[in-house]
């Protein structure tokens, strides 16, 4: 771990670029235009940047639970993709 006037010290900020891209239809007509915001996260330090690291995966075990689960309870089962999960989110982090 680094004390807290070395963190100060070493922070800098990150370098970003965006990305626009339109989307064409079949006639040429503009589908619709989309833009992002691309950080070189590699740079960044652990301890420093960071504190802990969430990746919002699963694995084929836990979802073959939940079918068992769903298929034995009767229940219906719906799949939702998101696109956007962390476009609102709040940081307790100083930026």
């Amino acid at each position: 771990m680094y004390n807290k006037k070395d963190i100060s010290t070493r922070r800098k900020a990150i370098n970003s670029h965006s990305v626009f891209i339109v989307k064409w239809n079949a006639d040429g007509s503009v589908e619709y235009y989309k833009a992002r915001v691309i950080i070189n996260g590699y740079l960044q330090i652990v301890s420093i940047d960071y504190e802990e690291l969430f990746t919002p995966i699963t694995t084929y075990d836990s979802l073959y639970v939940v079918m068992a689960l769903a298929i034995n309870l009767d229940l219906l089962l719906e799949q939702l993709d998101i696109k956007i999960a962390f476009l609102n989110s709040d940081l307790i982090e100083e930026i």
